[in-house]
C-alpha cells in the first residue's frame, strides 16, 4: 500500500453540516460509542466546532 495523495471526502461531508445537524446524526447513530477497536468514541453531545 502507498500513499498517493490526500483525501478530501471526510471534509466535503462535514462542510455540508453544521453542529445541531452533527449531533443530530451523531445522537441516532449506534456504532458512535465505541471504535471498531473497542475504544471509547465521540462524548456527546459534540462540542461546538471553531470552523
Amino acid at each position: 500500500m502507498t500513499y498517493d495523495e490526500d483525501r478530501h471526502l471526510h471534509g466535503k461531508r462535514s462542510s455540508r453540516e453544521d453542529d445541531a445537524s452533527l449531533s443530530a446524526y451523531f445522537t441516532k447513530t449506534d456504532h458512535i460509542a465505541h471504535s471498531i477497536d473497542g475504544l471509547p468514541g465521540l462524548r456527546l453531545p459534540l462540542p461546538p466546532s471553531n470552523f
